[in-house]
């Protein structure tokens, strides 16, 4: 399992408190007026997509060879599963997402989202979106 959590990390943002006199912040701020996620890295993103995840509808289940992507959770609850290219999908991991939750997947690791209730999240990469990054396991 070494090798999966290698390739996959999870910060709960609401933990982390920006630096706000940073040029890029990154962390979460909650006020009366609301929350505030800045989801700043050191590395401009090329793409940005809002995902809907709905119960029921499992979002994912491929791997990038080169793409590195990033989620985090807006609001919903729901259920990541994780594992290698060589392995069945049972014999990875799961982890429960909630919303906060800053999630980074690096190239070659298979995931597939499954919501336990109607899920918003915000997916970032640094590379321009295509098509021919995506493959799906046997």
């Amino acid at each position: 399992m070494q090798q999966i959590y290698d390739l996959l990390d999870i910060k709960d943002l609401t933990q982390l408190e920006p630096h706000l006199d940073d040029q890029k912040p990154f962390g979460y701020l909650e006020k009366e007026r609301g929350f505030m996620a800045y989801l700043n890295q050191p590395k401009d993103y090329k793409f940005l997509a809002i995902l809907e995840i709905k119960p029921g509808q499992p979002r994912g289940r491929h791997y990038h060879k080169e793409k590195i992507e990033i989620f985090y959770i807006i609001s919903g609850l729901t259920h990541g599963q994780y594992w290698l290219p060589t392995m069945k999908q049972d014999e990875g991991i799961k982890h429960v997402h909630k919303p906060g939750d800053f999630i980074t997947i690096q190239p070659g690791l298979c995931h597939e989202f499954s919501a336990q209730e109607p899920t918003l999240a915000l997916e970032m990469t640094y590379q321009p979106f295509t098509l021919k990054d995506t493959f799906y396991p046997q």
